[in-house]
Formats: C-alpha cells, structure tokens, sequence
C-alpha cells in the first residue's frame, strides 16, 4: 500500500519506516520485546481472547498513555473470555472514548459465498456445527448461559484461566490420566492448596503410543513428586495375557494409581466437575494455567453428545472425583524414608510408591 520510495522495509525485524522517521513495526505476543519500549502513537492487538485479563491496563496502556495513542482490539468471541465481557462494556457505552462493532466471517466480500456453503457443510457433517457458531458467526450480544448443549456451561475463561505462577512447595501434587490407543491418551498435572484448590498447571495428549512408551513421555513431562494418579476405570480390565493396561502403566513407572469414575446416564463426574468450576455459595475451586490450552477450549466446546475430543476433559473428571473424596482439613504426612533394598525388591517399590531418589539410592 505504501509506494517503495516512501518506505524502507526490513524484513528481519518486520519494520517499516517512514520519511518523517515513523516506524510500523510487527510482532508476535509471545515476544518479550512487544511488552516494553518506547510510548506508542498507536497499537493494534489481534485474537485478545486467549490474552491475559490485565495485560492491555499493565502493560500496553501505559505504552499509549504518554502520547495518548489509539488501540484497535480484535479477537473472536469465546465464552466467558474477558474480551467478551469487555466488548459488552464497550458497548453499553460504560468505556469512555470507546466503540465496539461486530462483524461475521461471512462478511468479508473477499470469499465468496458458496466457500462459506462448503466450510458450513462440512463441520455439520463432521458433527463440528459448534464450531461454526462459535468462530465464523458468533454474535457476542447472545447470551451462553442457555446453550443447554454445552456440557460444562459454568466454565468462564475470565473466572478459570489463570496465569502460570510458581506452585508453593506444600501444594499437594497429584495427575489425572485418561488412556488410549486409537484415541488419544490424556493427562492432566495438578497442584492442590491447603484448601482443597485445585490448579491444573500442565497437559499432555497424544495417541498411538502403547502403555510404555506413554508412560515415558508422562515421567518426562512430570517435575515433581506426585501422590496419586487416577486412571480410566476401564484400565483395569484384563487382556488375553491377563495383564492390564493399569499393570502396565505401573510396572514402567506410573506411580499410585486409583481408579476413576466411568461417566453414566447420571453423570455424577461430570457435576464433581460443575461443582469445582462453580460451587453453590463459596469461590470457584478449580483454576487452569493459561498455557494448558487444549483443556481449556475442550471446556469451551464439549457438547453432552461429543463422542471425541473428550481426553483430557475425562482425565479431569477422574482426577476431580477422586480429590472430592480427600480430606483437606488433615495435612499430608511427610513421605517416609526407606533404607537401600536387593534390585528384586526395587521394582517393587518403585511402582507402589515412584519416588525414587537416584542419587541418594533411598526411596522416600
């Protein structure tokens, strides 16, 4: 748009700059360099949906302040995000200096419209019309809390999403786990406070990967000591050599492992869920880091008849149903610290309890 001899253009640091010395400059939100520097004339800040709820007022505001620039915000609407919420501020005319439009996918005259017919058809046919009203044609003046179709309706990304922070020492540490083979293979890391909150920290999901080798990618992925693990009920079930699923996890290493609640018609998990996420009369019990972002629009999408794409939500139902029967009010007892035992024995003891200090050559 802007003719070559008024322009110099770097392609390394994504800059254009002007004969009067102006700069326009490109840059991804996870670079720490958009997060400091010089005032600003101007800002414009895509997809603020998945942003955190204080960035703009901490960090980007006072860039604007001094020269008192202009932003443009865009993102989609997301159930409960702050950006939504924040749009229905604007509009309401409750922001000063502030105006909100709304526009639809399907507006831009660039695509034409039988693409549009294609896209519709095809995620109705794939069972994804969900998709289709929550990303091409959102109206985020429509209510969600009377979208009966959605399994988790209390879950509010302003509420529920938290930014990632150090996890103090005597929060009790325990996975969810929900397995597969020709389905995905979920897991869930969780840190709980003194109070019985849970902070869901980390993910993992993948598929065609058997039992063992699973189990690696989840020991690799885990920080910490954990106290228990709740896997499927369905585990548990014997194959032809009379083993389990639930046999194999443990001898490569998973430690305790308690059996989850398989969902039934009365779905008893899936409310332990709703009850975390939004309790009668006290504060939210459930909190998830922002980087774990496949629970999080699992949370957002998941409809009562999904068959798929449920992993990690089930890796969390198990988790949440064997921690409501926990007493929080007790603390843990400190772990106890046995003397070196014969290598028949260690494996043993490495699958009852998984904490074994290589170093030390104690299990604790």
């Amino acid at each position: 748009m802007i003719p070559e001899q008024f322009r110099e253009t770097s392609e390394v640091e994504l800059s254009i700059t002007l004969p009067n010395g102006s700069l326009i400059i490109l840059k991804g939100a996870k670079d720490s360099d958009c997060r400091r520097g010089p005032a600003l004339d101007g800002i414009a800040l895509d997809e603020m949906q998945d942003w955190d709820i204080d960035i703009f007022d901490t960090i980007f505001r006072p860039l604007l302040a001094a020269k008192h620039g202009e932003g443009i915000f865009g993102g989609t609407k997301k159930r409960g995000s702050w950006f939504a919420s924040e749009w229905q501020r604007v509009k309401k005319g409750e922001v000063p200096d502030s105006e909100a439009f709304h526009f639809r996918s399907t507006d831009n005259p660039l695509i034409p419209s039988a693409e549009w017919k294609t896209i519709h058809d095809s995620l109705k046919l794939k069972g994804k019309n969900k998709i289709w009203l929550d990303e091409y044609v959102a109206d985020p003046n429509q209510e969600d809390d009377e979208d009966s179709s959605l399994k988790f309706q209390e879950f509010r990304r302003a509420i529920h999403v938290v930014s990632p922070f150090a996890i103090p020492e005597d929060y009790r540490r325990f996975r969810g786990m929900d397995w597969g083979l020709d389905h995905p293979s979920a897991c869930l890391w969780a840190s709980v406070s003194l109070d019985g909150a849970v902070y869901i920290h980390d993910e993992y999901r993948r598929s065609g990967l058997n039992a063992e080798l699973t189990t690696g990618s989840i020991l690799r992925q885990t920080k910490t000591a954990i106290e228990a693990t709740a896997l499927d009920g369905e585990c548990w079930c014997r194959e032809s050599d009379g083993s389990c699923v639930a046999n194999r996890l443990s001898a490569a290493g998973i430690g305790r492992l308690v059996r989850g609640r398989k969902e039934n018609k009365s779905h008893g998990g899936a409310n332990v869920v709703k009850t975390y996420l939004r309790p009668v009369t006290l504060k939210p019990k459930l909190f998830i880091f922002s980087t774990c972002v496949m629970l999080i629009e699992e949370l957002e999408t998941l409809t009562w008849d999904t068959r798929n794409n449920d992993d990690l939500t089930d890796a969390l139902r198990y988790l949440l149903v064997f921690l409501s029967t926990l007493d929080w009010s007790n603390p843990i007892d400190k772990p106890k610290i046995f003397a070196p035992y014969e290598i028949n024995l260690l494996s043993r003891f490495k699958t009852e309890n998984g904490l074994w200090n290589e170093e030390s050559g104690y299990l604790a």
